[in-house]
């Protein structure tokens, strides 16, 4: 399979992060930088290696300030730990469930609120319609 191909397959899950873009293809650095600066098919924008377009197209698109909020919801723990505290469970009992420390909840929720898709009264109405 062509690297481009690699590429363009890797992201057909939705945008990502570079480093996970880069784990998923087994691409150096500058071979996935170069194909994704010579594409008209990739994009990168606010930190996530997507499709072109994708981003016009998401329903999410006007809580992304600095960073993708979909590749954001990719990632398996972070949704995981919104799910959780959606559904009034403590950090506590997020931990045990997820076999993770109360601290790394503690970052994750921390982390979510920093990037809008957590507030003191809950998680944001369309993120929960994307989860």
């Amino acid at each position: 399979m062509q690297n481009s191909q690699k590429i363009l397959s890797a992201l057909e899950s939705g945008p990502t992060s570079f480093s996970n873009l880069k784990n998923r293809t087994g691409l150096a650095n500058g071979v996935l930088q170069y194909h994704i600066n010579n594409s008209e098919k990739i994009s990168k924008n606010n930190g996530a290696v997507m499709l072109s377009k994708e981003c016009d197209t998401c329903e999410i698109k006007s809580l992304c300030k600095d960073h993708c909020i979909r590749s954001e919801l990719n990632k398996e723990r972070k949704r995981d730990v919104l799910t959780l505290k959606h559904e009034n469970f403590s950090q506590a009992e997020i931990a045990e469930k997820l076999g993770i420390s109360r601290p790394t909840v503690n970052y994750h929720i921390r982390d979510l609120e920093d990037k809008g898709l957590l507030t003191h009264k809950g998680v944001q109405k369309k993120v929960l319609e994307v989860l």
